[in-house]
């Protein structure tokens, strides 16, 4: 039998790295796109109402996929609860742009830049490897640029944004792990489910007539809803699933950080929002950084 050569396969080793690291870039490109989605339906329905419609389509549809899987009780109840991570972080985060700004809300939340591989650290019981620092903070300045910087105030809105960044880090570490042992579309599906059973109770306690919006909203309105479902949920977590058991969680974490340029890429390509040149420039930085991390080792 011919052996295949070492430097071949450290090759596709290396190419599968660039694929997977695509993928969860990929997966941020379609979340920057459905944020502006969201904004545009918000005429129509409050956004935990989008949020919650959009998860119980996407848990819905995929629940054949995991129940023929059979999975163990114990991997289902781990995967909803990461489901349940991703549905409070998106509802303190919309309960924290009440009493402070987007940008701001935005920029506390990317924290999970730097939680991230404290908590792997803190789980495996060792220092963090050195260039996480100087690329998370490279990352971080970024999404300063980004933001256009802002003058911080520690309302209750920055108290809520500091909750999701914990709650998204540990959809973030949870994700990679049990993306090693459960089907990437199988996971996507429970974490819908996971994320609309949470977001339940507060969909209950809208008025009445919020509902009756889904039925006047006509075909544009159900055409955003439907795309959130099916391409900003189904497909965006397959890719961050796919994605993330193939590189290390930090990288993944630096790659989420890409979600707030893809989002003023869409704004201005579809609702003419400005990007400015130190917004490109904080885009740019993220890039750097992501490259930077590309090199580290897998955690």
């Amino acid at each position: 039998m011919q052996l295949r050569p070492m430097h071949d396969e450290s090759k596709a080793t290396q190419t599968l790295h660039w694929v997977a690291l695509l993928s969860v870039i990929l997966a941020t490109t379609i979340w920057g796109y459905s944020n502006v989605l969201i904004r545009q339906s918000e005429f129509a329905l409050p956004p935990s109402f989008i949020l919650w419609i959009r998860f119980v389509i996407a848990g819905l549809a995929l629940i054949p996929l995991w129940m023929k899987k059979q999975l163990p009780p114990q991997k289902i109840g781990a995967s909803l609860g990461l489901g349940a991570l991703i549905g409070f972080g998106v509802l303190l985060q919309a309960w924290g742009m009440q009493t402070v700004s987007v940008d701001q809300v935005s920029f506390i939340t990317a924290l999970y830049v730097i939680l991230t591989p404290i908590g792997i650290g803190l789980l495996n019981h060792h220092a963090p490897a050195w260039p996480i620092w100087p690329a998370a903070a490279l990352s971080l300045l970024g999404l300063w640029f980004l933001q256009g910087g802002m003058n911080f105030h520690l309302a209750v809105g920055s108290w809520l944004s500091v909750a999701a960044a914990f709650g998204f880090t540990g959809q973030i570490i949870g994700t990679a792990r049990l993306s090693r042992d459960i089907p990437a579309m199988s996971l996507a599906g429970l974490q819908s489910l996971g994320a609309a059973i949470v977001l339940t109770p507060f969909v209950l306690l809208q008025p009445t007539h919020e509902v009756q919006q889904l039925v006047i909203g006509g075909a544009v309105l159900w055409g955003r809803l439907l795309f959130l479902a099916c391409a900003g949920t189904i497909l965006a977590f397959w890719l961050q699933i796919w994605g993330q058991a193939r590189i290390n969680t930090t990288q993944a974490a630096l790659a989420f950080n890409l979600e707030p340029a893809w989002t003023a890429v869409f704004s201005w390509m579809v609702i003419d929002q400005r990007l400015s040149a130190i917004g490109i420039a904080g885009a740019l930085l993220i890039l750097l950084s992501l490259g930077w991390m590309s090199r580290v080792g897998e955690d």
